[in-house]
């Protein structure tokens, strides 16, 4: 496989598609993405065939008042998968500015915990950066409800919102971004050949360059520039597993 070339960084992109991919070179939204050879490729990857299941489409939303989407955290738990290298069974997910933090956790009961970290995480954010966590938005999951994580809210001035029971598309942004994660994790771990018990390292690795790369909702700039108010470099991205 020629280096740097579309394909070289599909792998390296966490199996990011051939068009997103181009896309983001021409966006111009990240530094070292240097594409070397022909533009155009028949996009088959073995390792994603074997991986990805497509889902089904959630409705959109518009049951719920708008609000400002800069000011609101959606937060979602996976699991329980395979016990971990370090004994982890779930992650938690949590997504602002369309930047996402993930958490490792043996037991659901660990979420308020791993949330208190995230707060100190974001609150050594610069403060002249813009936009200020205001709301959290989560399912009725009994690790999002009770004291331990209201406490957590409560001490910092966060607003609760649920999404309706059933509905599970009014937090369709994390929900689509665990999938995502999910998804890429596998497909690493299935190009890579290496043990499932590693799939803490796949799903790091895939919300690492998910956070560097555009998306339709904002097609002009990556999470990461969101969050840290400068343009990423990815020039440093291996293929997960060499």
């Amino acid at each position: 496989m020629l280096k740097d070339s579309l394909q070289h960084w599909h792998q390296r992109l966490a199996h990011l598609n051939h068009k997103s991919i181009l896309e983001l070179e021409k966006s111009g939204a990240v530094k070292g993405l240097k594409l070397v050879g022909p533009r155009s490729s028949n996009n088959k990857c073995e390792a994603c065939a074997l991986s990805k299941v497509t889902a089904r489409a959630a409705p959109k939303e518009g049951t719920r008042p708008q609000r400002a989407k800069d000011s609101i955290c959606h937060a979602d738990l996976a699991g329980p998968m395979q016990k971990s290298i370090h004994g982890n069974k779930y992650y938690l997910a949590l997504k602002w500015l369309g930047y996402t933090h993930i958490f490792f956790l043996k037991h659901k009961s660990e979420a308020a915990a791993a949330f208190k970290k995230y707060i100190a995480i974001i609150s050594r954010r610069p403060r002249e950066l813009p936009s200020t966590l205001l709301i959290l938005r989560s399912d009725n999951g009994g690790e999002f409800e009770g004291s331990p994580f209201q406490q957590v809210c409560d001490g910092v001035g966060i607003e609760r919102e649920y999404s309706e029971p059933h509905a599970h598309y009014q937090n369709g942004t994390v929900e689509r971004a665990n999938r995502t994660i999910s998804e890429s994790a596998r497909t690493l771990l299935v190009q890579s050949e290496l043990p499932h018990n590693l799939w803490e390292y796949a799903a790091r690795h895939a919300v690492y360059v998910r956070n560097r790369v555009i998306s339709r909702s904002y097609p002009n700039s990556t999470p990461y520039e969101r969050y840290h108010g400068h343009a990423p470099d990815v020039s440093h991205l291996r293929v997960f597993g060499e």
